[in-house]
């Protein structure tokens, strides 16, 4: 650890201070949890340790809210788990379906891998037996993570995949149990172990920051005015062009979600997490761009 780290993670409550006086009457304290932490060198060089061995600031990260599409990152390193350890022998269309998932945040690619990996398919209607059977193989995901026992992971919550508008059917009956909840600290300690080739192999973790880079999504000339990207609007959207960026975004209409890790040209490195809550903060596409700006300058250039 060293004292730029230390220094940068206790300027985080004046960052969260100053992000409320930017947003007065817009934001309120409970509209919203964060999570960074900052490296003095690259993490994808590696590291020892997890995202909670070092000097971490947070501000309600334990909170776990709905995540949106930020689920889709966990269930990215799931997919890569089943098929080195042989429980799938991924086709053309699973690694489609799995680029689609991650760079686009395609709900239905989501939800056609969430049923490959749980062995379950959607449906009308299942006997009450049957139901209970499914919905047992449903949690595969959930007892992979639990699994782990990170504490990061405490209140982590995997049950479903996202949906379009709603889901139907069984996948409707099986939201009784609850919805999906995931809080930034978790969100920023599996990007860490992502980002520093520490989780399945490196060889995956290699895979899965080639499908979380933006940079494909970073110049507004080449996207259309609809193009739903995932940098305007979140975290990426207020850093410089020369700052690279590694991210899964969530976005619905109560929540707006980031992810990100992201280096600057002198080597350092930063991970981030915050959640939003509310149709005011899901419609809001300032205030995500206003932490990446405030946490640039803790990390300097």
């Amino acid at each position: 650890m060293t004292d730029c780290e230390s220094a940068a993670a206790a300027a985080g409550p004046q960052l969260v201070r100053d992000l409320l006086d930017q947003f007065e009457g817009e934001v309120g304290p409970q509209d919203f949890g964060l999570t960074f932490r900052l490296y003095p060198g690259r993490l994808r060089d590696g590291a020892a340790g997890g995202y909670s061995d070092g000097p971490v600031f947070g501000y309600r990260d334990e909170v776990a809210v709905y995540p949106a599409s930020t689920s889709k990152s966990f269930y990215l390193v799931a997919f890569q788990h089943w098929v080195e350890t042989g429980r799938l022998q991924p086709d053309a269309e699973d690694l489609r379906a799995l680029s689609a998932m991650i760079r686009q945040s395609s709900n239905d690619a989501t939800t056609y891998l969430f049923g490959r990996m749980t062995g379950t398919t959607p449906g009308g209607p299942l006997p009450e037996a049957e139901m209970a059977a499914w919905w047992d193989r449903r949690q595969e995901i959930q007892r992979f993570f639990e699994g782990w026992a990170w504490p990061d992971f405490a209140r982590l919550r995997l049950w479903h995949s996202t949906y379009e508008d709603s889901p139907y059917g069984r996948e409707k009956a099986a939201r009784a149990h609850g919805g999906n909840l995931i809080a930034p600290r978790a969100a920023a300690a599996l990007l860490h172990g992502i980002a520093a080739g520490q989780l399945v192999s490196p060889e995956a973790c290699g895979r899965m920051m080639d499908l979380l880079d933006r940079e494909p999504e970073r110049d507004p000339a080449v996207l259309g005015p609809d193009y739903r990207d995932q940098v305007r609007g979140f975290l990426g959207g207020g850093l410089p062009r020369d700052i690279r960026l590694w991210s899964k975004a969530g976005w619905t209409s109560e929540t707006r979600h980031d992810m990100a890790y992201l280096e600057t040209p002198s080597g350092r490195s930063a991970v981030a997490a915050i959640y939003t809550v509310g149709p005011h903060m899901a419609q809001n596409d300032r205030f995500l761009p206003a932490f990446g700006a405030k946490l640039l300058e803790l990390l300097g250039r």
